[in-house]
């Protein structure tokens, strides 16, 4: 099994940048979000496409002589909400 990236955010909006960001740009992979306790996952096919409109947008402000952007964003209600057994054996194992 190919473990998720496990990452913790309180709040509703998971924002990915710095390190994290460059590994998941490097080598993307579904993200395993700890949000207090409950958990969801960030599918790998929501980071590629994530990763590939962030290309297009950063291509285009690039184009009109603005600055890239270098994170990525997802909303709590666009993951697949799982138990928190699940969860935490997830967290463990990965």
């Amino acid at each position: 099994m190919i473990h998720p990236a496990t990452l913790k955010e309180s709040g509703t909006r998971l924002i990915i940048s710095g390190d994290q960001f460059k590994r998941l740009i490097k080598k993307p992979q579904a993200v395993l979000w700890n949000r207090d306790g409950m958990y969801a996952l960030v599918p790998l096919a929501r980071i590629k496409n994530a990763i590939t409109r962030l290309d297009d947008r950063n291509n285009y402000r690039e184009a009109v002589g603005r600055a890239p952007k270098y994170t990525l964003e997802f909303a709590w209600g666009e993951t697949l909400e799982i138990p928190p057994e699940t969860g935490k054996a997830l967290e463990k194992d990965g």
